[in-house]
């Protein structure tokens, strides 16, 4: 899924003139640590086939295990802004209301602070069934799960990876790696046809509950855990200006929410 998301966005970012593609000369991207990133197909797609395809370098950068949150989560909260707001003017039932929502969200961000980030609202469809044709990233001397920057430059000849360690060293290249190219079984139809959900298969909260005197994984934690206090809790020690300025917030955040109420029964 990576893969056709990335390319989609690319492509979208390589028609339009006020990119300049044609000047960007390293592709960074930055993801958490989930498997569905770091493995062994990701990093075919990312330091191989996108530097092949693309005619472009890359760095690869993995946020620390829980440690994700920062700039690049702003975008969850400014949408779950632009969902409160149109919620006040209109209900949203499906997706072309939500692109609706989003479009008009981005729009009025743009109109109030012009210097803001441009947004590109679009629906993504990865198709029905996925590609035939996988790789994968072989060598055997690269932990995969211990790495957290690695580079990707195009040679005349080849492409020289490097392992940085950190997004700020100088680390070594990496050597003896393959691509592994690997075509889908034509008979394997369930592989090949995309999950539209996450869920697949019985679903727990659709399931029978247990009944008194059973134990279940939710039993089973409680009764390791039970014996555990719960830890002190710091004391308070916010100034008192300090404590005016968080209620002073509380208070206009109120006043803009009635604000955008009584204009939406208007």
């Amino acid at each position: 899924m990576a893969r056709l998301l990335v390319s989609k966005v690319l492509s979208i970012v390589k028609d339009k003139d006020a990119y300049q593609w044609s000047k960007v000369k390293m592709l960074h991207l930055v993801c958490d640590c989930g498997p569905h990133f770091r493995s062994r197909e990701g990093f075919a797609f990312f330091l191989h086939d996108l530097v092949k395809d693309w005619k472009v370098n890359v760095t690869l950068h993995f946020l620390g295990e829980q440690h994700g949150k920062g700039p690049v989560d702003r975008l969850f909260g400014w949408t779950c802004a632009w969902i409160e707001a149109f919620l006040q003017d209109r209900p949203i039932y499906g997706l072309q209301d939500l692109l609706a929502c989003y479009r008009a969200g981005a729009q009025e961000m743009v109109n109030t602070d012009p210097p803001r980030p441009k947004f590109h609202i679009a629906k993504f469809d990865p198709g029905v069934t996925r590609p035939e044709t996988r790789t994968y990233f072989q060598c055997p001397n690269l932990l995969i799960t211990r790495t957290y920057c690695l580079k990707a430059v195009a040679t005349p000849r080849s492409i020289r990876l490097t392992n940085n360690v950190f997004s700020d060293a100088q680390g070594e290249e990496i050597g003896n790696w393959e691509i592994e190219p690997r075509t889908m079984n034509e008979d394997d139809v369930e592989s090949k046809t995309w999950r539209r959900t996450f869920w697949s298969g019985e679903k727990s909260w659709e399931s029978t509950g247990p009944k008194p005197g059973e134990v279940n994984e939710l039993v089973r934690r409680f009764s390791s855990q039970k014996h555990l206090e719960p830890p002190t809790p710091p004391e308070a020690n916010d100034s008192v200006d300090l404590l005016l300025s968080k209620a002073a917030a509380r208070l206009q955040n109120a006043a803009l929410k009635k604000k955008r109420q009584a204009k939406a029964l208007h």
